[in-house]
């Protein structure tokens, strides 16, 4: 028994050896566009400057364009690892795609200026990444609630499923804030849309799903989304953004290969 002991003691060093080599060498991207964002950018910034410090994370901030004091309140906070682009405004399908262009991430996670990250989502992706290779696309659950996040308590234990790509056809089930994605895979299909208007993020989960990338989510709470008056097109316009979805649908299904 001492034996099998000894013999199984070199390989369990090695696995945890070779685990913290590779979260060590992981580079992480936060992207974050704004546009006249100064009422809720204060508590964007701190969520993502609660992550601990142990990893090598980055938080590409895009400015598209704003004419508020946005820019002072970020230059003013004592943040860390803080990366601004942009000046004019371009639109948020090139504001996205600008960030991607600066960030040097192995992996990226969207952010949008009024919502905020949950720190303990993104320390357990770059803990348990390397277990999940397989993936491209990861994500957890919302809360819409500030209460119900700020008194939220990981799970005991983590369970995982794969998202049907069929299911992504027929409506959106993945919040843009929070979702992780592996950067080259994003790359390799030209990022981010930039002939729409809207639905950025769901154009981009039907894309990756033609490429047949997989998607995981995890019952880890991921982000805060904040719901406001101000905030969205669906709430302004809700009929014509419905039709663009609608539009999203059809251009997957008759101009692409019929994987649904």
């Amino acid at each position: 028994m001492t034996g099998k002991v000894i013999y199984l003691f070199p390989l369990l060093f090695f696995s945890i050896l070779q685990r913290n080599l590779f979260d060590l060498g992981m580079k992480f991207s936060i992207i974050t566009t704004f546009f006249n964002s100064s009422e809720h950018i204060s508590d964007c910034l701190i969520s993502v400057q609660k992550i601990s410090s142990n990893y090598q994370i980055e938080h590409i901030l895009v400015n598209d364009g704003s004419t508020d004091d946005t820019l002072q309140i970020i230059n003013n906070a004592k943040l860390q690892n803080i990366k601004i682009v942009g000046k004019k405004h371009i639109g948020r399908g090139q504001a996205l795609n600008l960030g991607l262009e600066n960030a040097s991430g192995d992996y990226i996670s969207i952010l949008d200026s009024d919502d905020c990250i949950n720190p303990s989502w993104i320390e357990f992706f770059l803990d348990n990444v390397s277990r999940h290779q397989d993936a491209d696309v990861y994500l957890g659950t919302i809360a819409t609630d500030l209460h119900t996040f700020q008194s939220y308590k990981n799970p005991r234990t983590t369970s995982k499923k794969i998202i049907n790509p069929t299911k992504i056809l027929f409506f959106n089930p993945i919040c843009h804030s929070g979702s992780i994605f592996r950067n080259s895979v994003v790359q390799k299909i030209g990022g981010y849309s930039t002939s729409i208007k809207s639905q950025f993020d769901w154009d981009l989960w039907l894309r990756l799903a033609l490429e047949d990338v997989r998607f995981i989510s995890f019952n880890r709470l991921a982000a805060f989304k904040r719901i406001h008056s101000n905030q969205s097109f669906e709430s302004k316009q809700h009929f014509i953004y419905t039709i663009r979805g609608v539009a999203l649908q059809l251009n997957v299904v008759l101009s692409r290969r019929p994987i649904y």
